[in-house]
């Protein structure tokens, strides 16, 4: 699905380089690393807003420097680490906000618009929760109200910066159980960043790791080697 060839990430120097990967559908990938390892800048290369200094993303097979404004929506969501919601914004508002790049010049749903906001908000269980305040809810269903968001966008690819750093341990495998869910059954793939390695190595599929000293993504398939993970980032 995506396949990274060459690639350094970074600004006016590289913050670490990627040689040859590719990610695939269907499953949940965790991007670990130290504090200014390049977390947020991987997934800003992803979404066109830093491109990279050298080589080339391709997106199942196109390259991701072609994309246009409206491919490069319907292919990344992004949630963001937190959200700390907006009075006058009800849950199910926050939700249909993942509607907008499909509504019309009055920015108007249309009934499949209205259709998939429901489908979400059943398939998350946000019913009961739908006509709250997004700041009355707690923050672990403002979370999940996020990723219903990105849900309604309808993408192929979800990226989620530190989805769980703000939230109890509880509502931590909560989200971290759904998102691992979510790429099985809708075929997407999705990459969480985090600092949880233990609550990461029980429900990701592969984690991906910035080594701080020699500046390179390492991947790691399943069963996790903890000590090697670990080595990789703080070594």
């Amino acid at each position: 699905m995506i396949k990274f060839k060459d690639i350094s990430v970074g600004f006016n120097e590289t913050l670490f380089g990627i040689d040859d990967l590719e990610l695939s559908k269907g499953r949940l990938v965790v991007l670990i690393g130290p504090n200014g390892a390049g977390k947020t800048t991987f997934f800003n290369t992803l979404l066109g807003v830093q491109p990279a200094l050298n080589g080339e993303i391709e997106f199942n097979d196109k390259p991701l420097k072609s994309f246009s404004r409206n491919e490069k929506t319907s292919t990344f969501g992004f949630v963001p680490s937190r959200f700390p919601g907006v009075q006058h914004l009800s849950v199910r508002d926050l939700v249909a906000m993942g509607r907008a790049p499909y509504t019309n010049i009055l920015n108007r749903l249309s009934k499949d618009d209205k259709a998939i906001i429901d489908e979400v908000i059943n398939q998350l269980s946000l019913e009961e929760l739908q006509d709250k305040s997004s700041v009355e809810v707690s923050d672990g269903e403002r979370q999940i109200t996020m990723i219903g968001k990105v849900l309604t966008q309808s993408t192929e690819v979800i990226l989620l910066d530190e989805p769980t750093a703000f939230l109890d341990y509880s509502n931590r495998k909560k989200v971290l159980r759904l998102l691992k869910d979510l790429a099985k059954q809708q075929e997407k793939l999705i990459i969480v960043s985090s600092h949880d390695i233990e609550l990461c190595m029980e429900y990701a599929d592969e984690i991906i790791a910035i080594h701080s000293d020699r500046k390179e993504l390492i991947r790691f398939d399943s069963p996790f080697e903890k000590e090697k993970i670990i080595d990789a980032i703080f070594d």
